[in-house]
Order: structure tokens, then C-alpha cells, then sequence
């Protein structure tokens, strides 16, 4: 058996290695992604979400990347951008499993992460189901400061006009696998959501975060104001190898 390159999947934009504390981050900013970073250096995705200035803005922020190139760390410095700010941030996922897996990961960090943003940083996964957390959807918003929820749960809060006054502190909600919005079953309601968020009276700061979002200039449109951090390499890149067997 012969095993032969034939080439790779994608080479980083940048060959050069940075550290958070070389990006001119706020000092929170640096703490809050140690804590949330095994990686030494940063990925060319959070460099350049750094560079256009997303860590110190108030605006709309729409990532595209391809899968594992480091964009789930900015989605979460947004949001804890919002909990440094003294306000609640949402992270939602399209799946009970992720919502409790990411759920898990974080509350294993969650006195780190108050130490490293000054603020007291309470953890709560809240997707309506009763068998695993013993909630339903009628149930009342979490008081948690991080809330990890599905979008179905996030809209079922957003639809009783008690939550209003909790809505008014809700400082960021960052979407994962946006992309589900061109779902037939489920990207109605996450459109919905979404659109009914922009139209708050204090509408939180959103991240939307893919790897398969395709042209990003509509929806940079619908979300504006918006700046799209746009990544097309992988990072790392993939090897890709022929295996040339013998009859």
C-alpha cells in the first residue's frame, strides 16, 4: 500500500501566532478568553473579529467560518461582553443534547469566569423539557445571568408580556448554526424570533455564528447595523490523502 498527499483542505490566513494580550482587548476581554480557551494563541477568526473592533461594539455581529476554526469562542466573548456590562446574555442551540453539553462545559468554568469579568456569572440551561429539567415551556424565564437555551424556549418567554422587564436586561443572545434558518421545519420560528428581537424596545446585541451560511449580504442587511467576520480557510487545515491499494 502506498499512501500519497494529494494537497490540503485550506491553509490559515495567518502564519503567525498571537496572543489574546497582543489584540488590544479590554483587560476582561483577555481574562474572560483564557478562561474560555484551552488554546494558547488565537485563531485567525478571533484575530480578525478582534481587529474589526466587534470585542468593543455594540453592533450586530454575523461569523462565518468553517467547522472547528474557533468562531464558538467569539460568539461567547460577546456575550460576555454583555455580562461585563452588568446585563443577562443568551446562547442558543438547535438541540437539547448541545444546549445541555455546552451547558455542562461552561458551569465547570463559571467561577472563573465571574473572577476574570467582576460580576457575578450564574449558570442555567432552560430548554422546556421536563424530563430532563423538570420545566415546561409556560414555566417562568430563568434568573440566571448566562442562560444556554433552544430557540423554541427563548420565543415561548418571549411571547408573555410579563418578561418584558427581562428582556430590558437582556444585553446579547448569540445564535449557533444559523444556518437552520433556511430549515423548512424549524427556520420559521428561529426567523421569527430573531425579527422579533430587532424590534424590542431595547433590542440585545446578536451574534450568529455558521459554517454553512452561504452569501452573508442578506442577512448582514436584515441585522443592520452589522459587521460579518468572514473566515474561508480552515484552520487547522485538513490533510488529504490517496491510499493506493494492491490488487
Amino acid at each position: 500500500m502506498r499512501v500519497l498527499p494529494i494537497g490540503m483542505s485550506g491553509q490559515p490566513p495567518h502564519a503567525e501566532t498571537r496572543s489574546w494580550e497582543a489584540l488590544g482587548l479590554p483587560a476582561a476581554m483577555v481574562r474572560a478568553a483564557r478562561v474560555l480557551s484551552s488554546a494558547e494563541t488565537v485563531r485567525p477568526i478571533q484575530a480578525r473579529a478582534a481587529e474589526a473592533g466587534v470585542f468593543n461594539s455594540r453592533r450586530n455581529v454575523l461569523v462565518a467560518a468553517p467547522t472547528n476554526s474557533g468562531k464558538t469562542l467569539v460568539g461567547a466573548l460577546l456575550l460576555c461582553e454583555a455580562l461585563a456590562r452588568g446585563q443577562r446574555a443568551v446562547l442558543l442551540e438547535p438541540l437539547r443534547a448541545l444546549a445541555q453539553e455546552k451547558a455542562d462545559d461552561l458551569c465547570c468554568k463559571h467561577r472563573l469566569l465571574s473572577e476574570a469579568l467582576g460580576v457575578p456569572v450564574r449558570i442555567a440551561v432552560s430548554t422546556g423539557d421536563y424530563r430532563l429539567e423538570g420545566e415546561t415551556f409556560a414555566d417562568p424565564a430563568p434568573g440566571a445571568e448566562l442562560i444556554i437555551a433552544t430557540p423554541e424556549r427563548l420565543e415561548s418567554i418571549l411571547r408573555v408580556p410579563e418578561n418584558e422587564a427581562w428582556f430590558a436586561g437582556l444585553g446579547a443572545v448569540c445564535v449557533d448554526e444559523a444556518h437552520l434558518l433556511a430549515d423548512p421545519r424549524r427556520g420559521a420560528t428561529l426567523e421569527y424570533l430573531i425579527t422579533s428581537l430587532l424590534m424590542l424596545p431595547m433590542p440585545p446585541r446578536l451574534a450568529l455564528l455558521s459554517a454553512t451560511i452561504g452569501s452573508t449580504e442578506a442577512l448582514a442587511e436584515w441585522l443592520r447595523p452589522c459587521d460579518v467576520i468572514s473566515v474561508a480557510e480552515r484552520t487547522p487545515p485538513l490533510d488529504k490523502w490517496l491510499l493506493e491499494l494492491e490488487e
